[in-house]
């Protein structure tokens, strides 16, 4: 063959490769090749047709032939690109794309494909250099704004990526440019927002049908729309039943309905479909402990050190009492879904600081009936308004007629609801109070908002009392503490500086109402009874703290009984089962119900002494049993939750019931129920001295708290680094004890 007919037939087979005939154009190639196997158009063009059907390995392995021979042309290596991209060997695509725009930087294809490919290597700044330079020279293509938008949403730069989602819709209409800038929303919190996006998305949608009632399920689930998002979930199972996510979300109204047992099975199927949503192994084993299922309890501990997006902070609670593990596993949850942006600056307090009042926003999903507030009402009623001026931003969902919302609405001098509001208008709002703290009151807990703090809302952040642990947050300036909860030897297990209060860490409200004292035969308890009890969360028992309380109940009167919170009945039947396990009677376990928080706190006075958790303390059970008059045995521990109690009984003067270790702890309790006066005498204490006790005078501790905040401004906006603060006792305290 000549090179007149090869010119030729390369000629006529580039024509069938145009017109698609990919068969007969990789014909005509290897025709060529097998008179000039060193043909380089030949070898480069069958390397085309190959990445066309996806043969990449062979597509490849024709290219590189071309490269040898020439080595200069920009379609070359961006086909080079592609072949590896194709083989997923995302760095040699990138050097092959960098290559072809080397030659031509005017290649439009290659600078898109070196964007996408960037992305997929973390380099997010270059990916969204990339493409802002070809919008900036091509702003009308649709689908380049949807990459820029999913990018943005990547590099978590929500607001910026709703933007760019606009602009690819107003150019062009797409679904998933409005099933992704919903995901926006959802990401920022603005759940009713993303749900209007996926309603007027499925209105056009002939595919993405399983994905868009997830998302809708998904929104739902996040507004407590529990029954709409329900159906939908039904709908999507009909079409498919193994959709992970779908799984998850089932889960999670599960459980915020309290139906634990079909809660924990819809983890499990979701674990079988997808082993590798973060967090959900997690949630599978929170829901076993909610059941006190505890046949793998003893495997939890020893995976926290390979905790890999496994277990969530609040979780770790409950498995370890190691300060340094609890912060190593705060951090990593940190890190990973609220890293703090790069162009994130401090604010800096207003020149006027010294002249005016100190300015506070407090942050919580949780401004209603809610335990948080059982504890902190007191004190946003008696902060110092000639001093302080308070902002409250509510971001939970709050019933209009909540009892508990109505007295903060009365109390708080600006009230912000800003539910529903997207992360970027919250960050907004509170910067233009010029706030000068910002206190993070739900933290690691339900409906948290960390990624407000990471984009920094004040001069000053303060994680306190919602999440009972360090944030492990950089962007966490302080976290409030006392000498018992965070000891010196303890101090580097907290990420945060501190903030040491005199007595206890815990705000306590000293409004709270008591209800009417009712007989023990209203709640099925003997008259003669010693009643133990533990009104703390079921995920906070555990096996050997079960271990503990069977061996009080076994060598303690026979007439001694064990009160306990019923959750539901699976529960009670498993730990029934548990205590005849240990040759105790299951009769012996009594169950109370959730009732009304007054009635809630009366039930204490039937209660002889309460049995306190470890490594998890109760935090506002303790208080409230403190409160409505019954004694806590408490066992300390090393972590701030598992020293909680003991820092409340020590600002009751009640040291004398906190104990360091496992067999003090389990005499103390047989001691006192097997004694004539049982405790009585600390249970008079309480009836007596209650309002004298430092844990319980709410004006004290609020004054001591506005003396560290004080000092913390002082020190911000003076321009110093965030320091150990030790707040002073002003005045002689006298605290009986006992």
């Amino acid at each position: 063959m000549t090179a007149v007919h090869v010119a030729e037939l390369l000629k006529q087979t580039m024509q069938l490769h145009q017109q698609g005939n990919l068969n007969d154009a990789e014909k005509g190639y290897l025709s060529i090749l097998e008179k000039d196997p060193a043909h380089y158009d030949a070898l480069h063009m069958i390397g085309v047709v190959l990445l066309q059907r996806s043969a990449w390995h062979e597509a490849q392995s024709y290219l590189l032939r071309a490269q040898a021979i020439h080595a200069s042309q920009a379609a070359l290596h961006f086909h080079l690109g592609l072949a590896a991209y194709g083989l997923e060997a995302h760095e040699d695509a990138l050097k092959a794309f960098n290559q072809a725009l080397l030659i031509d930087p005017a290649m439009l294809e290659a600078k898109v494909r070196r964007a996408e490919v960037e992305t997929l290597l973390g380099l997010y700044a270059q990916a969204r250099s990339d493409y802002e330079e070809i919008l900036r020279v091509h702003p009308k293509i649709a689908l380049l704004w949807l990459h820029l938008a999913d990018l943005l949403s990547l590099m978590r730069n929500y607001q910026q990526a709703i933007t760019a989602y606009d602009q690819s819709l107003q150019l062009e209409f797409s679904v998933k440019a409005l099933m992704n800038k919903g995901n926006a929303y959802e990401s920022m919190g603005a759940s009713e927002r993303a749900f209007e996006c996926y309603r007027q998305a499925e209105e056009h949608a002939e595919s993405y049908r399983v994905e868009l009632l997830y998302n809708q399920a998904n929104s739902l689930k996040s507004l407590k729309r529990f029954d709409e998002s329900q159906k939908l979930l039904d709908q999507l199972f009909v079409l498919d039943p193994d959709f992970a996510k779908a799984w998850h979300v089932q889960g999670l109204i599960y459980k915020e309905q309290k139906r634990f047992v079909e809660c924990l099975e819809a983890f499990r199927k979701a674990l079988s479909y997808n082993i590798s949503i973060d967090y959900l192994a997690g949630e599978k084993a929170a829901a076993e402990m909610r059941l006190c299922h505890w046949d793998q309890w003893y495997e939890l501990p020893a995976l926290l050190p390979q905790n890999a997006h496994t277990f969530s902070p609040f979780l770790a609670l409950s498995l370890t009492d190691d300060p340094f593990q609890q912060k190593a596993i705060s951090t990593s949850y940190t890190e990973h879904l609220y890293p703090m942006p790069s162009d994130v600056v401090r604010p800096v307090h207003a020149p006027d600081w010294k002249n005016r009042r100190i300015r506070i926003g407090y942050f919580s999903a949780d401004l209603r009936y809610h335990a948080l507030t059982f504890l902190m009402a007191g004190v946003l009623e008696s902060h110092d308004r000639s001093q302080f001026e308070v902002h409250a931003y509510s971001y939970g969902i709050v019933s209009p007629d909540d009892p508990m919302r109505q007295r903060l609405n009365g109390c708080i001098e600006h009230i912000h609801d800003v539910f529903n509001w997207t992360d970027e208008d919250i960050i907004q709002l509170a910067r233009s109070h010029q706030l000068d703290i910002a206190f993070d009151l739900t933290g690691h807990t339900a409906q948290g908002r960390t990624a407000l703090f990471a984009h920094r809302l004040a001069p000053i952040q303060i994680n306190y009392l919602g999440y009972p642990g360090t944030s492990g947050a950089a962007f966490m300036d302080y976290m409030i503490t006392d000498r018992v909860t965070v000891p010196e030897a303890y101090a580097s297990g907290v990420s945060e500086k501190q903030i040491v209060m005199p007595f206890s860490f815990q705000a306590n409200d000293d409004k709270r109402v008591i209800g009417p004292m009712q007989r023990r035969e209203h709640y099925g308890i003997k008259e003669d009874a010693f009643v133990f009890a533990c009104f703390n969360n079921s995920y906070k028992i555990n096996p050997d703290m079960f271990d503990d309380w069977m061996e009080i109940l076994l060598a303690a009167p026979t007439r001694a009984i064990l009160w306990l919170i019923g959750e539901r009945p699976e529960q009670i039947e498993r730990l029934r089962l548990e205590a005849k396990k240990r040759h105790v009677n299951p009769e012996r376990l009594i169950f109370a119900p959730y009732i009304e928080y007054s009635a809630h706190l009366a039930r204490y006075s039937q209660v002889d002494l309460v049995l306190d958790t470890l490594p998890f303390n109760g935090g506002t059970t303790t208080s409230d049993a403190l409160w409505g008059g019954a004694p806590v045995l408490t066992r300390m521990g090393q972590s701030f939750s598992g020293r909680m109690a003991a820092s409340l009984l020590t600002a009751c003067g009640m040291n004398s019931l906190v104990c360091n270790d496992r067999a003090s702890y389990v005499q103390k309790a047989i001691m006192l129920s097997n004694a004539p006066d049982g405790t009585h005498v600390y249970k008079k204490h309480l009836a007596l001295q209650k309002r004298n006790l430092p844990l319980f005078r709410t004006s004290m501790f609020t004054r001591h708290l506005e003396s560290g905040l004080r000092s913390a401004v002082a020190i911000s906006a003076q321009g110093g680094a965030p320091q150990h603060i030790v707040v002073d006792i002003p005045e002689e305290i006298n605290l009986p004890s006992v």
